[in-house]
């Protein structure tokens, strides 16, 4: 559950928007994710898509 809810966040970081993120299980047994990939390891390519933000149709009303 822990693991799923760090990738979660990891992935909506706005500085991962777009881009290719690596995986790999370290020597432990624990998932790893980074932008770059550790030398010497076999790394699973992810790429993330751009994420297209579109703004309201309709303005919403103020709340006092």
């Amino acid at each position: 559950m822990r693991k799923s809810i760090c990738l979660a966040l990891f992935l909506c970081s706005p500085s991962l928007f777009a881009g290719t993120v690596y995986q790999w299980v370290s020597k432990d047994g624990s998932v790893i994710y980074s932008d770059e990939p550790p030398p010497g390891v076999e790394a699973k390519e992810i790429t993330i898509p751009d994420q297209q933000v579109q703004p309201s149709a309709s303005p919403r009303g103020r709340i006092d």
